[in-house]
């Protein structure tokens, strides 16, 4: 049995490569899937920001336009689109 599942197993796997697949062990297959089914791990970036800068982020937030947002915070408009 062992004799004639070599070539079998050899011929399967030489007409994937032909038909553009790429041949691999199940125990290959089960590892990529289980790294393609496996979530990422969520990124954690500590940003920090100048004062002025988390001004701005909290009254975007609270739903203020930029026009608002630099009078307020008297400054001007570009400051605020730049920020």
């Amino acid at each position: 049995m062992a004799g004639r599942a070599l070539p079998q197993l050899f011929r399967r796997a030489s007409c994937a490569t032909l038909l553009g697949g790429a041949p691999m062990t199940s125990e290959i297959a089960r590892k990529v899937i289980h790294a393609i089914q496996k979530p990422a791990a969520p990124a954690r970036v500590k940003v920090e920001l100048f004062q002025r800068e988390q001004e701005i982020l909290e009254r975007l937030s609270q739903g203020f336009a930029n026009k608002q947002i630099a009078d307020k915070c008297d400054i001007s408009y570009q400051t605020v689109k730049v920020q």
